[in-house]
């Protein structure tokens, strides 16, 4: 299992990654503002593990 640091950061490259703002990836996926700051910032393991689940998964498309 990954660290709560890793997470937060493979969360922040994945978003990145897919060119989207930290409200477009929360939008999408239907979380509030402080749960995803929470996310990233490695505060929250269950919603940072949730979220880089969620991240890596060919589920979420970007706008193009």
């Amino acid at each position: 299992m990954k660290t709560l640091k890793e997470l937060s950061k493979l969360l922040v490259e994945e978003r990145k990654k897919r060119g989207l703002s930290q409200k477009d990836m929360r939008m999408l996926i239907g979380m509030s503002q402080q749960q995803y700051q929470r996310s990233e910032s490695g505060q929250d393991l269950t919603v940072s593990q949730r979220m880089f689940g969620l991240a890596s998964t060919s589920t979420l498309r970007t706008r193009g």
